[in-house]
């Protein structure tokens, strides 16, 4: 996590970062942790997400491509993925409760080796503080949501920072910002709005489908019909990590199981 932290600041070429253009809040009827157990979930967005996956992959086969369609398009289109393209990427959980997965979205705005003038702009102002070979290796970390325990989430590459606020056992509050990269063309802030704004505003087909999930979740948990949920998958299939942590395949329960095991060890602590 203090690596992410890290390279979310050395992604900036003065060096830091500042929240800027105001915030997006949601409230949803579920426990907070229902929010930080989907954050890390590769499994979800192709079941959940279906009906706005469809309508991107309608816009990419009309306009012939992927990279001919707005930022927006290209998120949803990305959520499509197959089980198998989940399992070539990495899901990892540590001890404490953090988690992170590798990135999955790829194409046009949305693709780290973008091939765009302002992008190609940030790069050199990169370039300029650091040099080639420390530039390649900042841009070259591509973890997707960093969860840090037990209510922070942020994105290094999309400037994003999600903080969840327990209002009450049934009632969490989401505060979404964007971070602006000091020091880099201003077109590099607008694709951080743009994301923010596609993937965790009050009008996004993402997040409402995330937050219906979540009260529907809290719903059945809650009518005392249910006394155990199976979070089994891949369980002892996962690899440890030299800094006490585990690994596995992109459809592993791992970051679930890591999130509900640091809980439980503090509520059950002396």
């Amino acid at each position: 996590m203090a690596l992410a932290l890290d390279n979310m600041a050395d992604r900036a070429p003065a060096g830091r970062d500042e929240i800027a253009g105001g915030v997006h809040r949601r409230e949803f009827q579920g426990n907070w942790k229902l929010h930080m157990e989907n954050a890390c979930d590769l499994v979800h967005p192709g079941f959940v997400h279906a009906s706005s996956i469809d309508s991107a992959r309608d816009v990419v086969k009309a306009v012939g491509a992927l990279d001919e369609t707005d930022q927006e398009i290209q998120m949803f289109h990305a959520n499509g993925m197959s089980l198998d393209r989940a399992d070539e990427l990495n899901v990892y959980g540590y001890a404490n409760g953090h988690c992170y997965m590798d990135e999955f979205y790829r194409g046009g705005l949305i693709d780290p080796s973008l091939d765009d003038p302002a992008f190609e702009r940030y790069k050199a102002a990169l370039v300029a503080v650091h040099g080639e070979t420390r530039t390649g290796e900042i841009l070259g970390c591509d973890a997707f949501n960093n969860l840090i325990y037990p209510n922070l989430n942020f994105n290094t590459r999309f400037q994003q920072l999600r903080v969840i606020h327990p209002v009450a056992v049934d009632r969490t509050q989401i505060s979404s910002y964007a971070l602006r990269l000091v020091g880099a063309p201003d077109e590099m802030f607008r694709i951080a709005l743009r994301f923010v704004t596609a993937a965790n505003s009050p009008a996004s087909p993402i997040s409402s489908d995330d937050l219906a999930i979540f009260d529907q979740i809290q719903a059945t948990l809650t009518d005392g019909g249910i006394d155990w949920i199976d979070l089994s998958c891949r369980f002892g299939q996962d690899a440890p990590l030299g800094n006490a942590g585990m690994t596995d395949a992109g459809t592993s329960e791992l970051p679930i199981r890591t999130l509900l095991g640091a809980w439980r060890k503090l509520m059950t602590a002396a």
